[in-house]
């Protein structure tokens, strides 16, 4: 069952920004967001994992289910739409995103490269999805949240608990970001890091 079916999120969206942080050439970034509700940021475990344990149990789905050519023949769809019934741009933003995508686009294509999709390559759609496997690949987990120095607190103590019940210390040094809006000062533990954003 998705997130919103549960009540855990309003909003749920994914992909890589056009931006030239997210997307250049040394590397993408692929970021999901989620806009919880208050069942979802204390469902399960708690601090908003029990979504993103949803998230992992269904990028395992998709590749274990493979590749869907129909899927890929939808957004091709969509992207021939897109392109012959776009709206004229601004010069100056049209001039910028362009400028941005020179540098990995050839110059035949730079018009029309957000809405190519030249051929249904499976082989590529597996080699991304392994890429997001939470056990092989690196991830972050940033909660943005005025819930801040309550969560903050429940990680640390939760923390604690783990290094008193495994001194060899085995514990995973996987990382959630706890981010405030209010402005509140934060302490950090080893592996539970916690930021405090203005």
């Amino acid at each position: 069952m998705p997130v919103q079916a549960r009540g855990w999120a309003t909003e749920l969206c994914a992909g890589v920004d056009d931006d030239g942080y997210a997307a250049n050439t040394a590397t993408y970034l692929f970021t999901v967001n989620v806009v919880l509700t208050e069942a979802g940021l204390h469902a399960g475990p708690g601090y908003g994992l029990a979504p993103v344990a949803l998230l992992f149990q269904y990028l395992k789905l998709l590749t274990d289910t493979g590749p869907q050519q129909s899927v890929w023949e939808e957004l091709k769809a969509i992207a021939d739409m897109k392109f012959r019934f776009s709206e004229e741009e601004d010069g100056c933003e049209l001039v910028t995103r362009l400028a941005s995508s020179m540098g990995w686009v050839a110059p035949q294509h730079l018009m029309v490269a957000e809405y190519l999709h030249k051929e249904w390559q499976p082989d590529k759609v597996m080699e991304l999805l392994s890429l997001m496997d939470p056990v092989s690949s690196s991830y972050r987990i940033d909660l943005l949240t005025r819930s801040f120095t309550e969560l903050k607190d429940q990680l640390i103590k939760q923390q604690q608990q783990q290094q008193r019940s495994d001194p060899a210390g085995n514990q995973s040094t996987d990382q959630v970001s706890l981010i405030s809006t209010d402005g509140s000062s934060s302490s950090s533990s080893s592996t539970v890091q916690c930021f405090t954003e203005p």
